[in-house]
């Protein structure tokens, strides 16, 4: 398994099923030949991938957009508290979104920019991500997979 690009995806927000990953940890994705690989920046571990031909779109949004929209998880979480618990606020902040197809329904994974430029890093990263994304693909199947909780085997370049 050879990575294709490894890039900076962004600031966890959510969206990696099974996972035990602190929200706002740094993440960056290796793309192989079937999947995205997220890995935890500062260790290197494998914290997640979702298979590139499940991937439906790819869009960047500002805060403001961001806050309009109650997740799904949100309310999975807090139920109708959802609409009475403020978000946490930052400034400057633009987001990631990936919409992809798992066996059972559509999913969300979010990434958050707010240092240095954060439009222009979602952005960037939005570019890469769709640049690896199977054309074609009409989202069934794939998914998600369950890390291994090890480092990837492979020379990726940092």
């Amino acid at each position: 398994m050879g990575a294709q690009d490894f890039f900076l995806a962004g600031r966890y927000v959510t969206g990696l099923p099974f996972l035990n990953i602190p929200a706002d940890a740094v993440i960056e994705c290796a793309v192989t030949d079937r999947d995205f690989v997220f890995l935890g920046s500062h260790h290197g571990l494998e914290v997640g991938r979702i298979n590139r031909i499940s991937v439906h779109s790819v869009l960047v949004e500002d805060k403001s957009q961001f806050s309009e929209r109650v997740t799904v998880t949100r309310i999975l979480t807090l139920g109708l508290f959802a609409l009475a618990v403020p978000k946490k606020s930052t400034n400057a902040s633009w987001y990631v979104v990936l919409n992809w197809m798992d066996e059972r329904s559509v999913q969300q994974t979010i990434f958050r920019f707010t240092a240095n430029h954060p439009q222009m890093n979602a952005n960037n990263a939005a570019i890469r991500f769709r640049r690896y994304v199977v054309s074609g693909s009409n989202g069934a199947g794939g998914g998600f997979s369950a890390p291994p909780n090890q480092p990837l085997k492979q020379s990726l370049p940092k």
